[in-house]
Formats: C-alpha cells, structure tokens, sequence
C-alpha cells in the first residue's frame, strides 16, 4: 500500500468503540500530555539544566518503553532498514525537538516558546504538499491560519519581549518546530506494516544518544537529583512521552499529516491552562476567543481533508 493511500484509511473500531470516538480520545489526551509537557519541563529547568533534562527524562522511560515494547510489540524488529527510519525518527523527534525545545526555554518565555514550535503545523502542509502531494485547498489552508492566530490570541498576554530579544532562543525554538516537521514527514515515508509499538520505542531511545556528546559544549550540565525532579522525570520519560509519541505516530499513520497537525493546534492552549491551575498564572479573557478561533480551524482542516481525520458519525465500516 502506498503512503498515499496509507493516509487516507478510515479509523477502524476498536475496543467496540467508533473509530471517530476512537480518534478523538486520542486526540484529547495527546492534547492533554503535551499541553502538560511544557509545564512539566518549567518546572523540571530548576533542578537540571537543558539537555541534560532531556537525556535524564529520556533515560527514565527507556526500560519502561522497551519493557512495553516486548509485551505488546511483537518480536525484536531486526531490519536494519526499520532501525535507519527508528534513528532518524529519533533524531529529529527527540534530540532535535525535545532538545531545542528545553535550550528555548531557558531564554525565552513559555508563552513565545508555545508558539513558535507550533508554527509546526503551518510547515507541514506546505511541506506535505511540496513532498507527499497532499491537496488541501484554500479551506484547509484558510483552517490552518486561524489556528495559528488562535495560538497568537491565547498566547497575546505571554509574550513581552524585552528591550533586547533573545534570538538565540527564537532560533532554537523555530529549530525544534524544524525537526518535527521532518521527522513527521519522514514517519510518512515508513514501509507499511512496520510495527508501531517498536517504532515509538526505539526512535524514543535512539533519539537520546546524539545529546549525549553534545552536552558538555552547550551548557554547564547539572542535574540536582531531587525527589521532586526524580518525579518530573518519571512523568515526562515513562508517560507523557512514550505514550504520546505512539499515540502521535498512530494518529499519523491514520491521517493526513497536514491533517493530523492542524488537530494539536489545541496543545498550547492546554499548556496555558495547566499553568494557570498548577503554577497559579494569571487567565487571560482573551483565551476564550482564541480558543474559538482555534476549534474553528481545525473544523476546516478537517472538512478539507479527501479523508478527514475525524469521520461524520456513522461513517464506520459495518
């Protein structure tokens, strides 16, 4: 079966469950484990500097991935094939995402860092347009920028730059939206039939190494092994990042990528929430409306799909 074809599949019921209750679910708790990741990742920056957060992060889901891995994937994958797509898939989601993203961080406020690397989901649909020939349309394009100017309007009251911006910062940030987008358009090149499960985990350990050696010429490593910090870790390695790294490839593997990004436009607006409930932060009235200019965009983005993400209701196979 071709990507192409791939990309157009109907979610299948599991469960008994529709395949649209299905997706959204997914959706749903993706939206609330990333939403939840820059939070997690705030807090975790006192006690650890940048990269070496995201090693230590990656270290502490490592058995526990590979353990679920092992119960529930299958036989080892021995293609040497399946392991080039799992090392640059790791490359780019894990040292080069996460990684920027935590350098980001330390410069820049996380309301900026929010939407920045969800500038992702613009970069993908003229990149999958360009690369995997996907045909959205005016609606969909339309879709995709009032999702971003959702992002702009709940994240208005974050972002006060400074007399003298940190470019460096923006720099990383737009680096770590760069590398998400290759790694999602990579994920779409995958042969079919790839076991996901093995896949998820493997680019989650693979993609720790390349940080490694890079640690001791960007930043002055520290890790303050704290019981607090050792929790954050155990959150941000053994469970939001797993399970949202599989449910985000599943979803991809279902959908449009152009599609499937525009769904996450709901993450930063999460990641506000969280902040407001778990670091007492100020809520915005504007978040309201940004949020209604986000739902709308997605509702485009899905309805221009040639096979929308989320199927009208009844639209299972028998």
């Amino acid at each position: 079966m071709a990507a192409s074809e791939r990309a157009l599949q109907r979610p299948r019921p599991v469960f008994g469950l529709p395949g649209a209750v299905v997706t959204v679910a997914l959706i749903v708790v993706l939206c609330l484990f990333w939403g939840l990741t820059y939070t997690v990742v705030k807090a975790a920056l006192h006690d650890a500097s940048p990269l070496m957060l995201a090693v230590a992060a990656r270290g502490a889901g490592v058995l526990p991935a590979v353990a679920f891995a092992l119960v529930l994937g299958g036989p080892f994958p021995r293609d040497r094939r399946f392991h080039g797509f799992a090392l640059l898939l790791g490359v780019f989601n894990v040292a080069g995402l996460s990684g920027l993203i935590n350098l980001g961080s330390e410069h820049v406020s996380s309301g900026e860092a929010s939407l920045i690397v969800y500038a992702q989901p613009l970069l993908v649909a003229l990149a999958a347009r360009l690369w995997l020939g996907e045909r959205g349309g005016s609606r969909r394009a339309f879709g995709l920028l009032l999702g971003f100017a959702g992002l702009a309007v709940v994240l208005s009251d974050r972002i006060h730059p400074g007399a003298h911006p940190q470019w460096l910062g923006y720099a990383e940030l737009f680096g770590a939206a760069l590398c998400w987008t290759v790694s999602t358009l990579l994920f779409k090149r995958v042969p079919p039939g790839a076991p996901l499960i093995w896949l998820t985990m493997l680019q989650y350990t693979y993609g720790v190494l390349p940080l490694i050696p890079l640690m001791p010429f960007t930043e002055t490593v520290r890790l303050d092994l704290t019981l607090h910090l050792a929790l954050l870790l155990v959150l941000l390695g053994a469970i939001i990042g797993p399970i949202g790294w599989l449910i985000w490839l599943y979803l991809l593997e279902r959908g449009e990528a152009s599609v499937v990004s525009g769904n996450v436009f709901f993450v930063p607006l999460v990641a506000v929430l969280s902040g407001v409930v778990f670091l007492g932060e100020a809520l915005h009235p504007l978040v309201g409306a940004g949020a209604a200019l986000i739902a709308l965009g997605i509702a485009l983005v899905n309805r221009s799909a040639a096979q929308p993400l989320v199927p009208a209701p009844g639209s299972d196979p028998a």
